[in-house]
């Protein structure tokens, strides 16, 4: 897939490989995979994006919608109230799509 934007990594959501994880095999390129978004609260919302209990911005979740299907995603669910996105792919689609290497790992 080519991006027609730079690929940055975003504040925060690096997490740390669990301790001992050993990986054991790359991820098998058509499995199927699932990840959630978590997205910026409604910025119109009463007490604005600060406020704990403004949901997403349908116009960002748009925005998903339109970067899933031209990663070759699928959304599978989207809850405005929780502003959570999931979509659903192969091991493959989802790398590409994230800039990610993903891996099968033991402990």
């Amino acid at each position: 897939m080519t991006h027609a934007y730079p690929m940055l990594p975003l504040p925060g959501s690096r997490r740390d490989p669990v301790p001992g994880a050993v990986r054991v095999a790359d991820a098998t390129p058509d499995e199927p995979v699932f990840a959630t978004l978590v997205l910026r609260r409604r910025v119109d919302q009463p007490g604005g994006p600060g406020d704990a209990g403004a949901p997403a911005d349908p116009d960002d979740v748009q925005d998903v919608r339109t970067f899933a299907m031209a990663a070759g995603l699928d959304v599978t669910d989207v809850n405005l109230a929780a502003r959570s996105v999931r979509l659903g792919g192969t091991v493959a689609a989802m790398a590409a799509a994230f800039g990610v290497d993903l891996g099968a790992y033991e402990t």
